[in-house]
């Protein structure tokens, strides 16, 4: 699975082009940019830098500019991490026109939100929620920020609060540093960030502080908060640096991650410190795979990559792969072509080189057990020889069905407080209503079911619904 990158700077109901990137080859298609209007005119380069980087490292990735391009890819399935760039400044007519993100999602109902302020660019009204199902389940989100309205339709996956941003004129009259913390630091440990750009601030909720903006260079003018100028004043209490200074975030949100970024990686003075930090918060946020079998389940969509080094002399070779009957093969990289369920790529190997092959393929609706047979196969002479032939072994376990009745006789277990009962008997009802039309119903009904379901269990604080919750997650992404 790779990488969908979503570019909310240029969400104007239009879309102004996309790339794609097929795990390390360049994209045939060249990627459109532009950057928001305004004085913090920049997207267009973090995207470009960054899809540079993506390609170069071997990811696979997507890059959308509108919600119905993003909602697409997120339901192939094909992706479990998740970039979120918002860059600009706030621009009065622009707001006027789309609303703003703060006031686009201000509702208590956030899918009510959604639904009454996209516009001609509506999105599906639970791709948020959706977004937010998936980190539970363990994918990992980033979001790099440099306008300052809040995002509280992903406060609580984030683990932070967005505060105001320095206007144009009050700019620092000298670069800010931004000193990191944790894993995500690249090489030096802190970070410059030039043409006096300013970033955002952010208020920690339940997220850790992986960076701050320095004393140096820190600001107590802001235009959109009344802050305390005192907590300006850094001193040897960290504390104070989760006030008013926070430059980036890290958040643990059920099994997945959340790295947040206040400011656009593109002005780091450094080239290899803004690719080490992205490079380092995608590693942050990579699944843990010890949850496998919650993402190995019938109809699922996995992604498969073999790694071929060459250890001896410069050789032609033949890479195949048998795919199990009944297994669905989807997009296939790095110019291999099918025929029936084998797969092949020729390619030539330098010494002391590697190379990968990737493709896609969707499970069958049965439980069972399938093989993956890779076969290396290189030139000697006019003949192909065998060099080796190397099978694994994907076993899925969950059946929907089975699966579904387990909830629900889960939910029938839990001990709650007298005034979370409502809650209880309203999951219930929804889920003995999605097991009723298990056969027949749509999968956007479907959707809605369990998205509500998910909103009733998560009121309920006095028993532990982990397990019932990531078991909803599995069903939600079977309809999705």
């Amino acid at each position: 699975p790779g990488v969908l990158i979503f570019d909310m700077s240029n969400d104007e109901g239009g879309g102004c082009g996309k790339g794609f990137n097929d795990a390390g080859v360049t994209p045939s298609v060249p990627l459109k940019l532009r950057g928001m209007k305004g004085s913090y005119d920049n997207s267009g380069l973090l995207i470009s830098e960054l899809t540079t980087l993506l390609t170069n490292a071997g990811y696979y990735y997507t890059v959308t500019d509108t919600w119905d391009e993003f909602e697409t890819a997120f339901d192939t399935g094909m992706y479990n991490r998740y970039v979120l760039i918002e860059s600009g400044s706030h621009v009065e007519d622009k707001d006027a026109e789309h609303g703003s993100l703060d006031s686009r999602f201000h509702g208590n109902d956030v899918r009510e939100g959604i639904a009454s302020s996209w516009h001609n660019d509506t999105p599906r009204n639970d791709i948020i929620e959706e977004l937010r199902e998936a980190v539970n389940m363990g994918d990992g989100l980033i979001v790099i920020k440099s306008n300052p309205d809040d995002l509280p339709w992903l406060k609580d996956v984030t683990g932070v609060q967005w505060l105001g941003q320095e206007d144009n004129e009050h700019q620092t009259p000298q670069n800010i540093i931004v000193e990191l913390k944790t894993a995500l630091s690249p090489s030096g440990g802190t970070v410059t960030l030039t043409d006096k750009h300013t970033g955002v601030d952010m208020t920690l909720t339940t997220a850790s502080m992986a960076g701050y903006y320095s004393q140096a260079t820190q600001k107590c003018d802001y235009k959109h908060d009344d802050h305390d100028k005192d907590n300006c004043t850094r001193d040897d209490d960290h504390d104070k640096a989760s006030r008013t200074n926070v430059a980036m975030a890290m958040n643990a949100y059920g099994m997945g991650e959340a790295v947040s970024i206040g400011f656009d990686p593109s002005y780091i003075s450094e080239t290899t410190q803004a690719q080490g930090l992205i490079l380092n918060a995608l590693s942050f946020v990579s699944p843990n795979y010890q949850y496998m079998p919650y993402r190995l389940y019938p109809t699922s969509t996995q992604g498969i990559q073999i790694s071929v080094t060459n250890l001896g002399v410069a050789v032609g070779l033949n890479i195949t792969e048998s795919v199990s009957a009944n297994v669905g093969i989807g997009q296939v990289f790095n110019n291999g072509t099918i025929t029936d369920s084998t797969i092949l790529w020729n390619y030539a190997l330098p010494v002391s080189a590697s190379a990968t092959f990737s493709y896609t393929v969707t499970m069958p609706q049965t439980a069972s057990s399938y093989t993956f047979t890779t076969g290396v196969w290189y030139n000697n002479g006019p003949q192909l020889t065998l060099y080796g032939s190397y099978p694994f072994t994907v076993t899925t376990t969950i059946v929907p069905k089975e699966l579904l009745k387990q909830i629900i006789s889960d939910v029938e277990g839990l001990k709650v407080k007298r005034e979370e009962n409502e809650n209880k008997e309203e999951v219930l009802e929804l889920l003995n209503k999605l097991q009723a039309k298990q056969d027949t119903i749509q999968p956007q009904e479907a959707v809605d079911i369990i998205l509500n379901a998910i909103d009733e269990l998560t009121e309920i604080k006095s028993a532990d619904i982990t397990q019932i919750r990531l078991n909803l997650d599995v069903e939600l992404r079977m309809y999705e």
